[in-house]
């Protein structure tokens, strides 16, 4: 058997196969080294957790590589071929894996730029909620309504990301519409009054209280206020109720849609 193998390799003596293996043996212990100290490295770095994993298999993959190319070099065996057959194989499966390659691909660019973190409340697309785990395929986040939500990697990067937890603060914006024979002035400094006695509001940022449209049934009025992230919503819905009261207790219209008829006799 060791014959024929000398035979189909053209070694001259088992000097190339014990170089052989003192690289496949040196190659080993010094992927060996290099994985430790990737993996210290990576520890300390700032890059996500979730890529850890992701760059040690690559390097260990391509450390393999390079190490089955260098022994069979030993050997004496040609190794355009297996390299051509290598990358006709990456292309292949490449090609077969595209969309998956393109997740994989917006996992990294996710990892590594951060437009979003974990328990950061966005919005991808037409789905929005907490973010809750982010790997390197996929996104997941809960909605408001409790719904798991997975968006692949790729769809996220190829979208417009809005994320509303980066600032710390965000602005309750709503708009009320009053009748035309309502007194304006009055109007406005009902809104103010809410915002004032809103306990979740940030009293140090000025509201935003204007007139934004005339409709068809009457005057739209902008009322836009600052709250904390977590308070977002219990001060939109605060706003809506003691606006409604306090519209009600002023006797100010909120007009709705309605049609009037008016019957003409005609004589004939």
């Amino acid at each position: 058997m060791i014959e024929k193998l000398l035979e189909k390799t053209g070694l001259d003596s088992f000097a190339c196969i014990i170089a052989a293996a003192a690289v496949l043996l040196l190659g080993f212990l010094a992927l060996k080294l290099i994985m430790h100290i990737l993996r210290k490295g990576l520890k300390k770095s700032s890059i996500d957790p979730a890529l850890h994993k992701f760059i040690t298999n690559l390097v260990r993959i391509a450390g393999w590589i390079f190490i089955v190319v260098a022994v069979l070099s030993e050997l004496n065996v040609n190794t355009t071929t297996f390299v051509a057959v290598l990358s006709a194989a990456g292309a292949a499966i490449a090609l077969a894996l595209k969309d998956s390659l393109a997740n994989v691909a917006g996992g990294i660019i996710i990892l590594l730029t951060k437009p979003f973190g974990r328990e950061e409340y966005i919005k991808i697309g037409d789905s929005e909620g907490q973010v809750m785990d982010i790997d390197i395929m996929n996104t997941v986040i809960t909605t408001v309504d409790q719904k798991t939500v997975i968006i692949p990697n790729g769809t996220v990067t190829s979208s417009i990301v809005t994320n509303y937890s980066r600032q710390g603060i965000r602005r309750v914006d709503c708009v009320f519409e009053v009748g035309y024979d309502s007194d304006l002035d009055r109007v406005k400094e009902i809104l103010a009054e809410v915002e004032k006695n809103c306990p979740l509001t940030l009293h140090d940022r000025e509201p935003v209280i204007g007139i934004s449209a005339h409709g068809e049934n009457g005057v739209s009025v902008d009322f836009k206020v600052w709250t904390n992230n977590s308070a977002y919503w219990d001060t939109y819905y605060y706003i809506q109720e003691n606006v409604k009261n306090a519209f009600d207790r002023e006797s100010i219209e909120i007009p709705y849609p309605h049609m009037e008829v008016r019957l003409h006799n005609q004589e004939l």
